[in-house]
């Protein structure tokens, strides 16, 4: 007769032995009774084997794992900003000091450049995606992707330059034709506050050309790193003032292009 096998099985982890049973010097009735596995052929014993095995499945924990991954950038709030205005205003600039946190003092011209950055703001962490777009004049066409999947608009112009604070309304414009909207969560920025002397806006013009198209407003340096973290803030709380609850993308807007 074959040598019978009693299962042991570990609850804590999902192991299984295979111990012979203990050898006696003498042996009385009870030897002749058999074990239940013994009677149960070799290659089938393996096949439970096997389904004991895979009741202890490891998959769900990687799976939980993932599915938390999920939930926090799910909890995560993503926001893509397009910052918008004439040339050499300073757009690139303002983006950088806010982003690195060094101010950039030669121009060069931007052709775009999209940075990302988290921000908290009233205990909410946004994934921010900006977009640094290239110089806009009256004649620019708005490209799509500076419209549609943008959250937010960040408008710029320079207080030493009255031509680039006459563009805004034209930009604002733009984007709400092009969106077929009648409003923008939207930042108009007065740059440049620290060149006071060579001023060409007012402040008062910049309040209240953001009053009539509903705006914030605020004035800016980045040489100075003055309330460069502010116009972000306030993009983001007018973001909010026209997001739907749970909503991290903007709703579908039927745009066309001319």
């Amino acid at each position: 007769m074959g040598t019978n096998y009693a299962v042991i099985t570990n609850k804590l982890v999902p192991t299984v032995f295979l111990v012979p049973p203990a050898q006696t010097a003498t042996s009385g009735p009870l030897d002749s009774l058999q074990s239940p596995l013994s009677l149960i052929p070799a290659s089938s014993l393996f096949i439970l084997f096997a389904l004991y095995l895979s009741s202890f499945s490891f998959f769900p924990l990687r799976t939980s794992t993932s599915s938390f991954g999920s939930r926090m950038s799910a909890a995560l709030k993503k926001r893509k900003i397009a910052v918008l205005g004439s040339r050499s205003v300073g757009k690139s600039s303002l983006v950088k000091q806010f982003i690195e946190n060094h101010f950039v003092d030669s121009y060069y011209p931007t052709i775009e450049s999209t940075f990302a950055k988290s921000v908290v703001y009233k205990g909410v962490e946004y994934d921010c995606h900006i977009i640094d777009t290239a110089g806009q004049d009256e004649y620019s066409p708005i490209n799509s992707q500076y419209a549609i999947g943008i959250h937010g608009y960040v408008l710029v112009y320079s207080i030493t330059s009255r031509n680039s604070f006459n563009m805004i309304q034209i930009v604002h414009d733009k984007i709400i034709d092009f969106c077929g909207v009648s409003k923008i969560p939207c930042v108009i920025v007065g740059s440049k506050c620290d060149l006071s002397m060579s001023r060409q806006v007012d402040s008062t013009d910049g309040e209240r050309l953001a009053k009539e198209n509903d705006c914030a407003w605020i004035e800016t340096s980045a040489k100075t790193n003055h309330n460069v973290g502010k116009v972000f803030e306030l993009c983001l709380q007018e973001i909010e003032k026209l997001t739907a609850p749970n909503q991290t993308e903007p709703p579908a807007k039927s745009c066309t292009i001319q």
